[in-house]
């Protein structure tokens, strides 16, 4: 068989249904393509209640099955534009009344399709149901938004697991920040200093040497999870810079000697910082950060997109820099050491968990590390957009397209001495960010306590959403009546607002 896309037709049967034709084969029923939708998605477990991105609908029959079964989103996508407009589904209005909405609808040949999918996720958790009609016709196309839909899925996994983990930190953790505001300010930093990122992975103690060597030509920066092996080394970072807000991300700094120079920290990062130690904030574009206002928005406090590993906020933090590079930058999970979540040297600080369950069990296991690939991909994206791949030190696995690869060379092409930053404090400006946090809590436990239903708490500003209430709504949400809902949302914020104050 050709599988050619232009054998295929669009014709109405006897029995006056519209179907795609291969010279005289049906690839739909020709006498009831809408039942025959139906039970496909009864097959494939289609469940009402969340997004769906339906891809390869040949003519909206699935879209159909879906919007009638209750889907309370949807995004339809087209095998092609003729497609798209001989579909049964195409423009049908809104029913009943009830919020239903045809959140979108694309095909492969439209331009804009990929922002397209790529903003339907911000909808919530999303179901993918691949149609399996006309893939053999469009392999091509079905491969690059098969790819391109999953890497949405993954980041979009990454993203919730990590807010639903860490959503009572948030707050917390950015009004303690600011508690001793003599230590909030910002450094002087020159653009024309070179910078080293130190990474965990473990090619970094390939490059231990050159960093002894050569220490004095570069702003050694640090994440957090690198810090273990730099210390046993005998080497201390110029600045560490954190943004995990979680309980064993600041477990792994209490085993840090203080930096040179200071911190560069969200005002949402976990981290044990010793009281005469600098931070230098900065913010990312993530909802949990808002409550600090225009005070953020200044030329010594940068605004970073929201990234998936510090890492890549490292690489963000020191962008402007003529001169930066990465050592460790592997982006590999060695066994029971997960790249992601500041969790590489978990094991090696003797940190233990005494809650809950066992972090031994936990970390070993595969579920504990997330797939490197979204950090590569990330890497790639921001390299395409930017014009400026990232310099790789001594990388275990060359990737020339991606990164600049080189080794001992970058160190010594600097200058003999690299200056060093000088700390500028600004209290009068902390002292404002905590105000406006406190401010916010406060208001957030009012707005809370004032939401009657489980739509009114969903209708809530997303920076609430995000820094207070998402394990409230994680169990509560479709699974309980209404004002047992409420009950169980506002006894757990109580309890957590009742921690932070």
């Amino acid at each position: 068989m050709n599988f050619s896309p232009e054998s295929l037709t669009v014709a109405v049967t006897e029995k006056g249904f519209r179907t795609v034709f291969d010279g005289n084969r049906s690839l739909l029923s020709r006498y009831r393509p809408d039942e025959e939708a139906r039970r496909r998605m009864s097959a494939a477990g289609i469940k009402p209640g969340q997004p769906l991105l339906i891809l390869g609908d040949p003519l909206g029959y699935h879209a159909a099955a879906a919007f009638d079964g209750g889907c309370t989103s949807l995004m339809v996508i087209y095998p092609g534009r003729r497609f798209r407009n001989a579909s049964v589904f195409s423009g049908r209005p809104d029913s009943g009344g009830d919020s239903r909405i045809v959140t979108e609808e694309t095909d492969f040949e439209a331009e804009d399709a990929a922002a397209k999918i790529e903003n339907f996720f911000k909808c919530g958790t999303t179901t993918l149901w691949v149609i399996p009609t006309l893939e053999p016709y469009f392999r091509e196309s079905f491969l690059f938004f098969e790819k391109l839909i999953r890497k949405c899925l993954r980041e979009k996994a990454v993203n919730e697991s990590v807010r639903l983990a860490f959503s009572r930190s948030w707050l917390s953790n950015a009004l303690r920040r600011f508690s001793t505001p003599a230590n909030t300010g910002h450094f002087n930093l020159n653009p024309k200093t070179p910078v080293l990122i130190a990474a965990p992975g473990p090619s970094l103690e390939k490059t231990i040497p050159d960093i002894i060597k050569y220490r004095n030509r570069f702003l050694l920066t640090a994440v957090t999870s690198a810090g273990r092996i730099l210390r046993d080394n005998g080497i201390t970072p110029d600045f560490y810079i954190a943004t995990d807000p979680g309980f064993y991300a600041k477990r792994l700094t209490f085993f840090l000697p203080p930096p040179r120079c200071g911190w560069l920290l969200p005002p949402t990062a976990a981290a044990v910082i010793s009281v005469d130690t600098p931070v230098h904030p900065f913010r990312q574009q993530m909802a949990q950060e808002e409550p600090g206002g225009v005070d953020f928005l200044s030329n010594t406090v940068p605004v970073l997109n929201e990234t998936p590993t510090v890492t890549a906020a490292a690489r963000l933090f020191f962008f402007p820099f003529e001169k930066s590079a990465f050592a460790g930058l592997d982006l590999g999970n060695p066994s029971g050491k997960p790249y992601a979540r500041g969790h590489q040297t978990f094991f090696d600080s003797n940190c233990r968990a005494d809650r809950m369950k066992p972090a031994e069990s936990f970390f070993n296991n595969a579920a504990g590390a997330r797939h490197s690939n979204l950090f590569l991909e990330w890497f790639a994206e921001t390299a395409v957009a930017t014009g400026k791949k990232p310099v790789r030190i001594n990388a275990p696995t060359p990737c020339p397209d991606l990164f600049t690869e080189t080794g001992s060379e970058w160190f010594a092409s600097l200058p003999e001495q690299a200056d060093r930053p000088v700390f500028v404090p600004e209290p009068e400006k902390a002292k404002r960010i905590q105000k406006k946090c406190a401010a916010f809590l406060t208001d957030a436990v009012r707005k809370i306590d004032a939401a009657a239903t489980p739509k009114e708490i969903l209708s809530l500003p997303e920076a609430i959403l995000s820094a207070a209430v998402p394990e409230a709504l994680r169990i509560g949400h479709g699974s309980a009546a209404p004002e047992s809902f409420k009950m169980k949302a506002l006894r757990r914020f109580r309890r957590w607002s009742t921690r932070v104050r």
